[in-house]
């Protein structure tokens, strides 16, 4: 919403747009649930469509500066499923499992015919462990898919990580060890976004 131009990079400017108005979303989905002492389990088939969303529109002012700003005009469609499990077999053990896959198109409401589509998807899992003298152990890891946008794809992400900690002094005092991200020491990240007018790949 805030007009100022943002012109710290020479080369890309940035630029709120104060006319914007709310998003007017539509929505539905079909649940279903498990639950037993050891054992969850969730899954949802989800669909929605919103016909004014606020979408990032790039263009090119010259050969070497790019402009963006925000605009009402997506047409925006997805539809997926969704899935949640959570399994403890013992007070030891306790494993969690969550993903979410959704098919989205994306096009434009005022002509300019800008249009794109494809598949996100995201996962995650985790599990907590009781080791002998009180050791607690965690695990837990994820992956983002490349985020479609009207324009082009955004980065893919993803984690990992484990934790060692133990409780002392009547559980009063906690020590713990934690890593994230131990290999490979750099990411590598890719996208990119596509007009009319040029092509931009980062």
């Amino acid at each position: 919403l805030n007009p100022f131009l943002d012109n710290s990079n020479p080369f890309s400017l940035s630029q709120g747009n104060p006319d914007l108005v709310p998003v007017k979303s539509n929505s539905f989905s079909f649940n279903y649930s498990y639950i037993s002492q050891k054992l969850t389990l969730n899954s949802s088939l989800f669909a929605s469509f919103t016909n004014n969303s606020i979408e990032s529109i790039h263009s090119a002012l010259n050969d070497t500066v790019s402009y963006r700003t925000y605009k009402n005009i997506g047409l925006y469609r997805n539809a997926g499923m969704s899935f949640y499990g959570n399994w403890q077999p013992n007070k030891n053990i306790k494993i969690s499992l969550n993903g979410n896959s959704a098919y989205i198109s994306m096009n434009t409401n005022d002509g300019s015919g800008l249009h794109n589509s494809g598949v996100n998807y995201t996962f995650s899992l985790s599990g907590d462990f009781t080791l002998p003298a009180e050791i607690y152990l965690s695990t837990y890891g994820g992956y983002y898919s490349p985020r479609i946008s009207l324009q082009g794809l955004n980065n893919i992400y993803y984690y990992y990580g484990l934790s060692l900690s133990r409780y002392f002094l009547k559980k009063k005092l906690n020590v713990s060890l934690s890593a994230r991200d131990l290999f490979p020491i750099r990411k590598y990240y890719s996208g990119y976004t596509r007009t009319s007018d040029y092509l931009s790949n980062y």
